[in-house]
C-alpha cells in the first residue's frame, strides 16, 4: 500500500496519543523504554481503574454500597483486568466504554449507551458483539432507535478511517494482516467450539475460573438475581458474558497467543463481577470463608501476572503458567514489568513489593467482611 497503518482497530493508538505524546516530549525523542512507555501504560491502567469504578456504579443500582465496594475491589485486584493494565492491549482500553454502555443502558439512556459502544468498536471490533444483549434489553422501539443512532454516530469513525486508508469502508486492517477476508473466516472452527469453551473456563492454561476463582461466584450471583425477580438484568449480564466467550470459542486461535490467562475474555469480566455484589449481600457464615479464600487466591494469581509478566511460554492445556512460569520469575527477582525496573520506581526489593501488594489487596477485604459479619450479628442478637 505504500504506507503504514495499525494492524488492529485504530482506537487504542488514537485515544492514547496524548499520553504517548507527553512521554515523547519528556524523553525528547521516541524510545520504547522511556517516559513514553510509562505514560502509555498509565493510560491503560486508567482505563482499568475507570472500569472498576463503573463496576461499583452498576452494582449500586441494585445492591448496598458496602457490597458494591467489595465487588469493585474484587474486580480490580482479583480479575485479569489488573495484569492487563500493565501492558498495552486493546481489551483494557475498550472495557470501560463497554461497561459504561451497560451502565447507561440500565439507566435508560440508550443514546449515550450507543455512542459509548461505538467508541468501543473503534478500539476493538469484537466489542460490537455486546450490542446484541444491550439491544435485547431495550424493550421500546424508541430506545432501540436511539441506541442505534448513537452507535452509528460514533462507530462511523471506524468506517471513515477504513475508507480513508483502504478506499472501502468495510475493509478492515485485519484483512491485510491475516491475509484477506476469506482467510479470516477460515479461522472460525465451529467443530472445536465446545472444547475451546471448556478450555477457556476450566483448563490450567487458559481457564478463567483457575486464574480467577472469585469470578465463578458471579454465576451464583446471577442465579440469586433470578430468585430475587431481577430476571431481565440477570439475563442481560449473563448474555453479555456468553456472547463474548462463545465468539472466541469458535475462533481458531482461542488461546490468545502467549499471554496471561484468557485475555480474550477481559472485556466481558465486568458482566460476571457485577452480580458478585448480590452474593456478598447474601453472604452467610458458611459461604463467607469460601469467598474470602477464593478472593485471596485470585489476588495472588493476578499479582503474579501484574508484577512479573503478562506474556508467557507456550504450553499445553495443562500448563499452569502462574506457578510454572511467573512464580519462577518472582523467586529469581526478574520483574519484566517495565515500571518495576524503571528509574521512576522506588526500587524496593521485589519480594517485599509483592508482599505489600498482597497485604493491601488480599487481607483488607478479610477485615472488611469480618466487620460486616460482626455488625450483622450485633443487629440480629437479642438485647
Amino acid at each position: 500500500m505504500g504506507y503504514y497503518t495499525s494492524a488492529l482497530a485504530p482506537g487504542s493508538a488514537i485515544l492514547s496519543a496524548p499520553f504517548g505524546a507527553l512521554g515523547i516530549a519528556l524523553d525528547k525523542r521516541f524510545t520504547l523504554f522511556g517516559y513514553e512507555r510509562l505514560f502509555d501504560e498509565a493510560f491503560v491502567a486508567l482505563c482499568a481503574s475507570t472500569t472498576s469504578l463503573m463496576v461499583y456504579r452498576i452494582s449500586r443500582l441494585f445492591w448496598s454500597a458496602h457490597s458494591s465496594f467489595l465487588c469493585s475491589l474484587s474486580f480490580g485486584f482479583g480479575s485479569l483486568a489488573w495484569p492487563y493494565a500493565t501492558a498495552f492491549f486493546q481489551h483494557d482500553i475498550a472495557m470501560p466504554f463497554v461497561t459504561t454502555s451497560l451502565y447507561f443502558t440500565l439507566n435508560q439512556k440508550p443514546k449515550i449507551a450507543g455512542i459509548l459502544l461505538g467508541v468501543a468498536l473503534f478500539v476493538d471490533y469484537t466489542s460490537a458483539l455486546f450490542g446484541l444483549p444491550l439491544v435485547w434489553y431495550l424493550s421500546k422501539r424508541k430506545e432501540i432507535l436511539e441506541f442505534g443512532l448513537g452507535f452509528l454516530a460514533s462507530s462511523s469513525a471506524t468506517f471513515i478511517y477504513n475508507y480513508a486508508l483502504f478506499g472501502n469502508p468495510v475493509v478492515f486492517p485485519e484483512f491485510y494482516w491475516v491475509g484477506g477476508s476469506r482467510f479470516l473466516l477460515s479461522r472460525f472452527t465451529p467443530l472445536y467450539a465446545p472444547e475451546h469453551l471448556i478450555f477457556l473456563l476450566l483448563s490450567p492454561y487458559r481457564g478463567l475460573f483457575l486464574f480467577s476463582p472469585i469470578s465463578a461466584f458471579g454465576l451464583y450471583g446471577i442465579y440469586l438475581m433470578r430468585k430475587a425477580h431481577l430476571e431481565r438484568p440477570s439475563t442481560l449480564l449473563l448474555a453479555s458474558f456468553l456472547v463474548n466467550i462463545l465468539f472466541y470459542s469458535f475462533w481458531g486461535d482461542w488461546n490468545g497467543g502467549l499471554c496471561y490467562g484468557p485475555r480474550f475474555l477481559v472485556e466481558s469480566l465486568p458482566f460476571l463481577f457485577v452480580p458478585l455484589s448480590h452474593v456478598l449481600d447474601e453472604t452467610n457464615g458458611r459461604l463467607r470463608p469460601l469467598i474470602s479464600i477464593s478472593y485471596a487466591y485470585s489476588v495472588v494469581i493476578q499479582a503474579l501476572g501484574a508484577l512479573t509478566s503478562v506474556f508467557s511460554e507456550e504450553g499445553t492445556v495443562y500448563f499452569y503458567q502462574p506457578f510454572e512460569f511467573n512464580l519462577h520469575l518472582l523467586l529469581k527477582g526478574e520483574f519484566t514489568t517495565w515500571w518495576m525496573n524503571s528509574a521512576l520506581s522506588l526500587r524496593l526489593n521485589e519480594k517485599m513489593a509483592f508482599a505489600f501488594v498482597l497485604l493491601f489487596s488480599a487481607i483488607a477485604p478479610f477485615i472488611i467482611m469480618n466487620r460486616k459479619l460482626q455488625r450483622r450479628q450485633a443487629v440480629t442478637s437479642p438485647s
